[in-house]
């Protein structure tokens, strides 16, 4: 995830040109300078604007996965998970979230860097549903992504399964 890093970097890239361009010319390239580096403040991952606009992902997740299951993927992608088969939580690289068992499968909450939602996976299927993100971060950025990891979950899944 570290691209959602990016427009940090390019804040950093444009105010050291900010600075060449002020020390090599004259007002006007300051003046231009310095909208361009206002500009990209303001994407800036601390900014206070986001996306309220939410949206879903569901995908076919065969069988259900298990407590300990998920807690040897855990284990395997360095995730530290506090709790046991009935409620906890769980942190790794930037995204943290709590979790509940209940009769219907496996519920919770997560953010990341601005991003937050809500999953759950039940008999069948797992869905994840996006409520808030940072405005600067493209929506179809964070559906791949989520994608993403839900097929690798779903292959790793299989491959616990025929081990």
């Amino acid at each position: 995830m570290t691209h959602l890093l990016f427009p940090s970097l390019l804040s950093a890239a444009l105010l050291e040109l900010a600075m060449v361009a002020v020390a090599s010319s004259g007002p006007l390239t300051f003046y231009v300078s310095i909208i361009v580096f206002m500009s990209c403040c303001a994407i800036e991952p601390t900014a206070v604007s986001s996306s309220n606009m939410s949206f879903t992902i569901i995908k076919n997740l065969e069988p259900l996965p298990s407590y300990p299951v998920l807690c040897k993927l855990a284990e395997q992608h360095h995730v530290c998970i506090t709790g046991d088969e009935h409620a906890g939580s769980f942190s790794c690289r930037g995204v943290e979230g709590g979790y509940a068992f209940g009769d219907n499968g496996l519920r919770g909450k997560f953010t990341s860097r601005g991003v937050i939602g809500e999953f759950s996976f039940e008999s069948g299927k797992a869905t994840v549903t996006v409520i808030e993100k940072p405005f600067w971060l493209p929506e179809i950025l964070v559906k791949q992504m989520i994608t993403e990891g839900l097929d690798t979950l779903g292959k790793e899944l299989a491959q616990l399964r025929s081990a």
